[in-house]
C-alpha cells in the first residue's frame, strides 16, 4: 500500500530554509517551515494536514496579525 502524497517540501533561498506546499479546498498554500531540517519540515507539513482534517486550519492570515489589529 502506498502513502498518499501530503504535499511538497523544498528548499528556498540561499540559506536552504525549507518550504511546504499543500492544497486545501482546491487552493494552494505555500509557507516556510522555518527550518533547514527535512524531518522537522515533514512534521510541520503533517501538522498542517491534521489542522485541515480537523477543520481548524484557517489559512495563513490569522498567524500574521499586527499588534495594531489586536486593539
Amino acid at each position: 500500500m502506498s502513502k498518499a502524497k501530503l504535499g511538497s517540501i523544498y528548499p528556498r533561498g540561499k540559506k536552504g530554509i525549507l518550504w511546504v506546499d499543500f492544497w486545501v479546498n482546491c487552493k494552494q498554500h505555500q509557507e516556510s517551515a522555518r527550518t533547514t531540517n527535512y524531518q522537522e519540515a515533514e512534521r510541520y507539513l503533517k501538522r498542517r494536514h491534521g489542522e485541515v482534517a480537523a477543520g481548524t486550519f484557517l489559512g495563513l492570515g490569522p498567524e500574521r496579525v499586527r499588534f495594531q489589529e489586536l486593539s
